[in-house]
């Protein structure tokens, strides 16, 4: 399990509060109680539709682009992700940059070798101020990738 709470402490030194570990704890907590995490298939569109909500804030992280080595099955995952975003609402995505499998351990994963143009490609149909990174990370060499593309978009309620 990851542990998020530097960069909880990092966000509230920006804000100008206390981040010390009753600090960080209480964040977490408050984030918590805020998130709603869904499980669902991405590539079945029944299963994202039964979800009859849609949500101002819906995170991607590295999940569409590393559950297939095709980017026309990458398109279709986002698309049913995508869909659980309300208008005006934002999309947040971290994806594999420029990588066709990646490993764990001895396990070896495909991925769909997408990079920051498939995903401003995809974003440009229904979102509008779209912030898109590459941020290196040269010590996943070993595992398949050496980038990342991180992207946040605002979904267009003029378009959907």
């Amino acid at each position: 399990a990851f542990s998020w709470d530097s960069s909880i402490a990092k966000i509230l030194r920006m804000q100008g509060k206390n981040f010390d570990k009753f600090a960080i704890e209480n964040k977490k907590n408050e984030l918590i109680a805020k998130a709603k995490l869904l499980h669902c298939d991405a590539s079945n569109k029944i299963s994202i539709s039964q979800f009859k909500n849609k949500y101002p804030v819906v995170l991607s992280i590295f999940c569409p682009e590393s559950a297939t080595n095709s980017k026309k099955v990458w398109m279709q995952y986002m698309t049913n992700i995508s869909n659980l975003v309300e208008d005006n609402g934002i999309f947040i995505i971290a994806a594999l940059r420029n990588c066709k499998s990646y490993s764990i351990g001895e396990k070896i994963f495909p991925s769909a070798n997408i990079n920051e143009f498939d995903l401003q490609n995809f974003l440009s149909i229904n979102y509008v101020n779209i912030d898109i990174e590459v941020k290196n990370v040269f010590d996943c060499q070993h595992q398949g990738f050496n980038s990342i593309v991180l992207a946040k978009a605002v979904k267009n309620n003029k378009i959907s």
